[in-house]
């Protein structure tokens, strides 16, 4: 595999012999007592969600007192240029690549930034130091930054001093263990 080849392919290098998709649980066969899809969870009685329960978000809630000071929701998304912090260190994935948050351009203007411009993301856990993209594709009310945009690759800061690191309660029962709330994060944006 060469650069050229990658370049060719807008970073995407396919794998020979996975032409068609792999398609997964044909007999309906789930890894589940039964043998079936479970839609009432006995580990999740004394949670009151034996039965799947919408609850509020810890932070990331319309009538939440500190939504004033914090307006923006904080979306922790992956990106197809490493998994998770794998990669970072790659300088020819760098050269496509550098961490920067993006928000919509109502978002920006409503605090005097714009588009290129290095923005100080902040809550009252800590802060991060990007640039800015203005993106129509963002809600508005939203700030989305990819993971692993560690202290090594941002202006200043890492985005994991943002981040909402409660623990939710349930997390012990659940198949894969505890799970943070990443995206249940409020912040601020201000010029840097």
């Amino acid at each position: 595999v060469t650069l050229a080849q990658i370049k060719e392919n807008q970073g995407v290098w396919p794998i020979s012999g996975i032409e068609e998709p792999r398609p997964a649980l044909t007999d309906y066969e789930f890894a589940t007592e039964s043998g079936t899809m479970q839609v009432y969870y006995d580990d999740m009685v004394d949670f009151g969600q034996e039965l799947p329960n919408w609850e509020h978000n810890l932070e990331v809630y319309p009538d939440n007192p500190d939504r004033k000071q914090y307006p923006l929701q904080l979306l922790n998304t992956k990106t197809r240029f490493r998994i998770h912090n794998q990669f970072n260190d790659s300088a020819w994935l760098a050269q496509y690549y550098r961490p920067t948050a993006h928000a919509n351009p109502a978002d920006l203007s409503a605090v005097g930034v714009k588009s290129g411009d290095t923005v100080r993301i902040v809550n009252d856990r800590g802060s991060c130091k990007v640039p800015v993209v203005a993106n129509e594709a963002i809600r508005p009310g939203v700030i989305r930054l990819y993971e692993g945009a560690t202290a090594d690759y941002t202006a200043e800061g890492n985005m994991q001093y943002l981040t909402n690191g409660e623990v939710i309660e349930r997390g012990e029962a659940l198949a894969m263990g505890p799970v943070i709330p990443f995206n249940d994060t409020i912040v601020r944006i201000e010029k840097a």
